[in-house]
């Protein structure tokens, strides 16, 4: 999720449990998450997420947008679940908004977001695999 660190800023400032609508911006969550979608950003602590959840983390002054791996300790990963460095929990993506269209992220979502992180070492392992993942995500 490309951003600014005025954006984090007010992410940050923002009331738990109060929403905030963000762009996403990068490919690290194709075809789930892409650039130009706009996020609804639930505020939340760490203790609020779940494995499968779309968290929003704070790494540095830039945000990004990715699943929860685990949530003891946290661990995010993109689609191809390279874990990523620690960082501060900002909120969970609970509706996303592309083409005008708004999508809710349900919950319920969570069991198969859970297993993208899984399929993606399967990815990783495969340089075939991995070659179609990125054609086709840079088409």
């Amino acid at each position: 999720m490309a951003t600014d660190q005025r954006v984090a800023q007010l992410l940050e400032a923002t009331p738990l449990g109060d929403h905030l609508w963000l762009s996403a911006g990068g490919r690290s969550m194709w075809p789930v998450l892409l650039a130009g979608d706009r996020l609804r950003v639930r505020r939340c602590s760490a203790g609020d997420l779940e494995a499968g959840d779309i968290a929003v983390v704070r790494l540095g002054d830039a945000l990004i947008a990715h699943f929860v791996r685990t949530t003891a300790p946290l661990v995010t990963c993109g689609i191809l679940g390279a874990a990523d460095p620690a960082g501060v929990v900002m909120g969970r993506v609970d509706a996303v908004r592309r083409a005008g269209v708004r999508v809710p992220v349900p919950r319920f979502s969570q069991q198969v977001f859970r297993r993208l992180p899984d399929l993606a070492e399967v990815l990783r392992r495969s340089e075939v695999l991995r070659r179609l993942v990125r054609r086709l995500r840079d088409r």
